[in-house]
């Protein structure tokens, strides 16, 4: 099929530039004073004959710097005037394009780079941080000024302004030949992880001439346009279709650095704006703004979308909006550049359909082919599309076999979408054969998902698929299988994945499954899960509310339907014909739906809403009388069921195939028999959380479950909170059975449920959490403040660091220098040497530690969230660095001293701080110390006593299953430790059975394993809490501390000779002592007593002297 408009003569053996300012050369007819780029965010503007003087000096200063013909060159930069001019440089010069987007993450960057072999970075200097790997290897950065033309560049790389202000007489004259690459942008194919599409100088000037050469272009910019330019610069459709083709034809082209809906108005309305090309998110946008009436944009004379197929509804109301406009859609793709194109855009323009993408290029060929058998298929008839011509790429680059796959032996590119072309010959795109995920217009290889998520060591195996979403079109979902043991969680999976990729590839749902399904070849069967997603979100099931109904009254309720629809006037056979429904039954929230259905009675469910008129209650059917019912007449071939399906293709289809006869053979085949195959018992409770308009909720749950006298629990909807919450509920009170079962599969939880009489609250987000009303209310749990009606307060995610490069961190509260990763755990123990965060030595711990001085952080520490809930505490917690412990806090939970890192509330009028460790525990905890799971006990005025330190103090952790009490200071001691003088690591124990008696290494006094002690199993080394870790725990050494009145040093105990304390004249044989003045004391329970003497002696001293001279 080839296109309605004639094919053109293309000068396709010009190198690009020369092709795109044809008209500004000798003998042409542009006018090179005409404007060519504007800058929105400065209001430069750029002539044609600026662009290509700027161009060509650009290209002079590469060549200066070693960039030759067949060198690659990457652009990292957002929209800008550079982007442009350093596009058209490089491929003045004979040198190849690829672009990247500037959010990509450091690993990415490097990959594309690294792959397409680039020899130099444009980018901006907020974005070297990201390319120290590269520098490191030889390749050349080069940055683009601030606007401001202060810039605070990184050794070693170029200013822009050096290119720009280079004698484009030095330039020598590229020999440009048409095959030559040009551009190699990264995009995934049809499946597969990213690869480098080589596009030739000849593909490019056929693809940007198919558009807007000849007589009739199908593109009609003129001299006289304006387009806008906030789609991002790197991606293939703004290079081809917008920015070249405004080039060429003489257009004004007017850059924003990124999308704001009311930015993009404002423009329009400043610039007179007449092309205005979108994405499919960006016409939701627009579509659905109220603003867009505030704003004059009759200027505007042509809305183009491209990047991903738009619903012929949104189409509409884009219409409906700007009705003087010609709005329409372009199809292509990175590999094939424009496919197809709306002809309603032609300087000529026909007839055009909603929903369409086009008619296929001029100067090309498309045909669609069966998926299976690869035969042509005639008009109408859905197939794969594919396009033949010279604007075709060249393959993709180092991947012969991937290229083979894509373009066949014919030349036919096979693009992987579905589509068809109706009898006038435009085509619809109905759905997409390739694998990857479109989000926003961007794409989204899973398989690239799906390497990271493998390489985690506690995944199994993962598979990504796309799940619908009204704003991005598809988001990507990763289905996971846990490796055996694994407690991995969404969150877990979600910020692993999120660290590495850029925004738009960032899983937004994680379902953990059994096994992937794989095909005999091993080929992962995505449909499957995408069925799956279909399913769960295609409706509510019907019985909501939470109540019991006995087989007994079930069907005789059923009888009571019966014979009032008998009344109503419904018979046997009615509705056998499509669209020939008499009755519908729903409920009042859909009956907007059915004003257009004429002589149809409808029912509605829910008796406590108004009923809307001309509707029949449902109560009025249960409530009739079973006996005024006449027996029907059936006959096991009478149609029973009409669902509707699309079968293997096509649009959905009424399935009148199920008979009684055809219903009743499959539920039999299913649980009839002395060896079912199904074996549903009276006994079962069944869930039941699937679509009940699915056939098979209906047939092999509810039919089914009906048949064996099983009970059905019906779920509005599939969400797992729910289901617990249910169970939960008086309603739905569990047997002894139920509950034994539950413990059998969750050993370690408290099966459990809370008293409804007290009165309770329960979540607002649909999770099984639940706190009496007198214990939600408590003083020490709420702040008093009524939050009915207010907004919840925002969470923002904040990260404690930035990732310099790999394994190189920046640290907020270590700006000064960098961190290195430190993966060793067999480094030699050093007691000076201890994590500033959490104030613990390190033991066998993987660190980050400062590449020049000593500052260390455990990993754990370093990834610490800077902002936080508790559960100790009703609001939000920030953390905070105490001047490298320089300043003491008491932490709320622990009521210990610390001078490590805290979380402080972020209320002015709560005084509330926790250190760190404390602040990282979570319900339920499960610690070396004790066999079962811990929770936190809500009652902190209560006299429990520890069972390790056997004090009462702070808030308590209780075990659900015995009497076991862990204070938040025994609950946070490390589970690990090394003692300076044992090879070994020290575990910490409680209640352990040993042979013997132990006694302390250090203090040489009885140790007993059953009461919390540190031991060496290897070595039989035993000491006490105090005698390893200090009395002091949570205070570090090696700093000074600000004390009130006086400057205290913090110095480890570490000499043979140990000094006397001078408060409480005993040895100070802890593992830290404090000094002041010209004395040392043992504890800071004796520093706060000298303190406060030394401060009385002062103000005595003070009133003595006053008291003298007065």
């Amino acid at each position: 099929m080839a296109s309605k408009l004639p094919d053109i003569s293309i000068p396709n053996h010009l190198p690009l530039t020369q092709y795109v300012f044809q008209k500004f050369s000798g003998g042409g007819d542009g006018d090179s004073t005409t404007t060519c780029l504007i800058d929105s965010a400065t209001g430069r503007t750029f002539t044609y004959a600026d662009v290509q003087i700027t161009l060509q000096r650009i290209a002079a200063g590469l060549h200066r710097l070693g960039i030759r013909h067949g060198d690659t060159v990457m652009l990292l930069l957002p929209n800008s005037p550079e982007f442009a001019l350093s596009f058209l440089a490089v491929v003045h010069l004979g040198a190849v394009s690829t672009s990247a987007n500037p959010l990509f993450t450091q690993t990415e960057i490097a990959k594309q780079a690294k792959a397409s072999a680039a020899k130099m970075i444009i980018t901006k200097s907020c974005y070297v941080h990201k390319l120290t790997n590269l520098r490191q290897l030889g390749v050349v950065i080069v940055c683009v000024d601030d606007r401001n033309d202060v810039v605070s560049l990184a050794d070693g790389c170029v200013r822009f302004t050096d290119l720009t202000q280079a004698d484009e007489a030095e330039l020598p004259k590229p020999e440009i030949s048409p095959e030559d690459t040009v551009s190699i942008p990264y995009y995934s194919g049809t499946t597969g992880l990213p690869k480098g599409v080589m596009i030739s100088h000849k593909g490019l000037v056929t693809s940007i001439a198919q558009k807007v050469d000849g007589e009739n272009p199908n593109l009609n910019f003129t001299r006289d346009d304006v387009i806008i330019c906030f789609l991002p610069m790197f991606h293939t459709f703004t290079h081809s279709s917008l920015m070249l083709s405004a080039m060429r034809t003489g257009a004004a082209f007017l850059i924003l650095p990124r999308f704001e809906l009311n930015l993009v108005m404002k423009m329009v309305q400043k610039y007179k704006v007449t092309v205005v090309p979108m994405a499919p998110p960006v016409v939701l946008a627009f579509v659905k703004s109220p603003e867009t009436e505030k704003y004059d944009l009759s200027s505007v004379r042509m809305m183009l979308s491209g990047s991903a197929t738009l619903k012929k509804e949104l189409e509409d109301a884009v219409r409906l909006k700007l009705p003087n406009a010609i709005f329409g859609q372009s199809y292509g793709m990175t590999e094939a550049g424009t496919v197809a194109n709306s002809l309603a855009f032609a300087k000529h323009p026909f007839k055009t359909k909603s929903g369409s993408c086009g008619t296929v290029i001029r100067n090309a060929e498309m045909k669609v082919v069966d998926t299976i058998t690869g035969a042509s298929l005639p008009r109408n008839k859905s197939g794969e599309i594919c396009i033949r011509g010279h604007q075709l790429m060249k393959g993709y680059l180092n991947d012969p076999e991937a290229t083979a796959r894509t373009i066949d032996k014919y030349g036919w590119l096979h693009t992987g979408d579905i589509g068809f072309v109706d009898d006038d010959d435009e085509i619809f795109i109905v759905d997409r054969l390739k694998e990857l995920i479109k989000f926003k217009g961007y794409q989204v290889a899973p398989a690239e998902l799906e390497a990271l998520l493998i390489f985690h060591p506690y995944i199994e195996d993962a598979a990504v698929v796309p799940m619908k979403d009204e704003v991005a079109d598809e988001v990507p979902v990763a289905f996971v299988v846990r490796s055996k043991g694994s407690q991995l969680t969404e969150d877990d999976i979600k910020n692993y994945v999120n660290k590495q990729v850029v925004h738009y590839k960032r899983i937004k749902m994680v379902f953990f499954v059994k096994a992937i399904p794989k095909s005999a070849s091993g080929k992962l069967l995505r449909k499957t899960y995408q069925e799956l997603l279909v399913i769960s979100s295609s409706g509510p099931n019907f019985l909501i509310s939470p109540s019991h109904m006995s087989h007994r009254r079930c069907h005789r309720t059923h009888l009571y339907l019966c014979r009032r629809l008998h009344r109503l006037g419904i018979r046997h056979g009615d509705a056998e014909k499509a669209s020939a429904a008499k009755m519908i039954i729903t409920k009042p929230c859909y009956v907007d739906k059915l004003k257009s259905l004429q002589n149809v009675l409808i029912v509605c469910v829910d008796d406590d809403v108004p009923l809307a008129n001309g509707c029949v209650s449902f109560t009025e059917l249960t409530q009739a009388d079973e006996i005024e019912l006449s027996k029907p007449e059936i006959s096991p071939e009478d149609t029973l069921s009409m669902p509707y399906s699309s079968g293997t293709t096509g649009l959905p289809k009424g399935v009148m195939m199920i008979t009684h006869k055809g219903l009743v053979t499959s539920i039999a085949q299913k649980v009839d028999g002395e060896s079912p195959n199904v074996n549903f018992t009276g006994d079962d409770v069944i869930l039941c959380f699937l679509p009940m308009i699915h056939i098979y909720a209906l047939d092999a749950l509810m039919l089914s479950a009906m048949r064996t006298g099983a009970a059905i629990l019906i779920v509005p909807r599939f969400e797992l909170n729910l289901v617990m919450e249910l169970i939960q509920d008086d309603a739905f009170r569990c047997s002894y059975a139920q509950e034994d079962a539950v413990r059998l599969k969750f050993p370690n939880a408290i099966f459990g449920q809370i008293d409804t009489n007290y009165g309770r609250y329960s979540c607002v987000k649909g999770c099984n959490y639940g706190v009496h009303s007198k214990c939600a209310t408590r003083e020490d749990v709420w702040d008093g403040e009524e939050l009915e009606g207010k907004p919840e307060d925002p969470y923002e995610d904040i990260s404690s660091f930035i990732e310099i490069s790999e394994g190189i961190i920046q640290h907020f509260s270590h700006q000064d220098h960098h961190m290195r990763l430190d993966e060793k755990t067999d480094r030699a123990f050093d007691e000076n040497n201890y994590c500033q965060a959490c104030t613990l030595p390190i033991c066998d711990d993987i660190i980050y530690s400062c590449i020049q001085c000593d500052f260390i952080l455990h990993k754990e520490c370093a990834q610490l969230p800077r902002k936080k809930h508790q559960v100790t505490h009703p609001h939000f917690l920030s953390l905070q660095v105490g001047h490298q412990g320089c300043a003491l806090f008491e932490c709320k939970a622990c009521l210990r001293s610390s001078n490590g890192f805290a979380y402080l509330c972020d209320e002015e009028d709560y005084e509330y701080m926790l250190d760190v460790r404390c602040a990282s525990i979570a319900e339920p905890l499960d610690h070396r110390c004790h066999q079962h799971s811990l929770f936190l006990t809500f009652e902190p005025r209560s006299k429990q006593i520890c069972s390790v330190c056997h004090k009462s103090r702070g808030h308590r952790l209780n075990c659900g299953e015995c009497g076991f009490v862990a204070c938040f200071g025994c609950a946070t001691l490390p589970t690990k430790l090394r003692y300076k003088h044992d090879e070994h690591v020290l575990l910490f124990s409680y209640e352990e059975e040993v042979n013997g008696q132990y006694f302390c290494e250090v203090c040489e006094k009885e140790a007993n394993p059953k009461n919390g002690v540190y031991i060496c199993h290897d070595c039989n080394v035993i000491l006490h809490l105090k005698c390893l870790l200090g009395k002091d725990v949570n205070i570090m050494h090696g700093v000074v501390i600000e004390y009130p009145e006086v400057d205290v040093s913090i110095l480890l105990n570490d000499r043979l000779s140990r000094n006397i304390c001078k408060s409480c004249d005993k040895l100070c044989k802890h593992k830290i002592v404090y000094e002041v003045s010209d004395f040392e004391i043992c504890s800071l329970k004796c520093l706060e007593f000298c303190c406060s003497i030394f401060y009385y002696v002062c103000l005595m001293f003070i009133f003595s002297f006053s008291m003298f001279y007065s």
